[in-house]
């Protein structure tokens, strides 16, 4: 339960630097500071501040980009621990009582009314026919929004993608972008794509259906490579 609290504390702190990240970079590229981003000149030609921006405005965003950064990169390094405690705690349980439901337990288990209605998309297991043993996961879910799509699709925290609708990683292949992750999202708003997750050593099929949500973006998760 304490572990399961923490990585809740961790999630909802990733979540509110990513929403305050995403609004300075709002301004930082809107028109009227010059669409000057994280990186644009703040001096003309010859030299001289800009007349046309608020400099020292940009200035302080920079630097509250750059802390939140730094901040971001500690959570996501403490939610990776806190995985990697929660899975031995886990493969302990198990040895010492091989009756024991991983997902009943599971302090990353979320409960249907955090979920949505998961039923709705139930995962189930992948035949051999559709997802076979030369595809590889290439990224990790570490964070879903609850009330989001994803959460409503059944995806957890702690899931390793092996294929996103048309997107797979086959060995000896380049591992995908998740850029392209994003693409294929975009283009199937309102529409089911197949999801291939492997989930504490057990391949499953999920129905995803990206749409427009009360949070950000079409998913309501964050995924991170491999």
């Amino acid at each position: 339960m304490e572990l399961r609290n923490g990585l809740l504390k961790l999630q909802a702190t990733k979540e509110a630097n990513i929403s305050e990240a995403e609004i300075l970079l709002e301004v930082l590229n809107s028109p009227s500071n010059g669409s000057v981003g994280i990186s644009g000149p703040l001096v003309d030609c010859e030299g001289f501040p800009r007349a046309d921006i608020d400099i020292m405005l940009i200035r302080t965003h920079r630097n509250r980009l750059a802390c939140l950064r730094t901040d971001r990169k500690m959570a996501e390094k403490q939610i990776h621990e806190l995985l990697i405690k929660i899975h031995e705690m886990e493969k302990e349980e198990v040895i010492a009582n091989p009756s024991f439901q991983k997902e009943d337990t599971n302090p990353l288990f979320q409960k249907q009314e955090m979920l949505g209605n998961p039923s709705l998309h139930a995962p189930s297991e992948i035949p051999k026919s559709i997802y076979n043993d030369d595809l590889n996961p290439f990224a990790i879910i570490d964070l879903v929004s609850e009330n989001s799509p994803a959460a409503a699709a059944g995806l957890l925290i702690g899931d390793k993608l092996v294929r996103f609708g048309t997107i797979c990683h086959v060995t000896g292949s380049k591992q995908p972008l998740l850029s392209d992750l994003a693409t294929v999202a975009n283009q199937n708003v309102n529409r089911d794509i197949r999801v291939g997750v492997l989930r504490n050593g057990t391949r499953l099929e999920i129905t995803l259906q990206p749409k427009q949500w009360e949070g950000r973006g079409t998913l309501g998760c964050h995924i991170v490579p491999i």
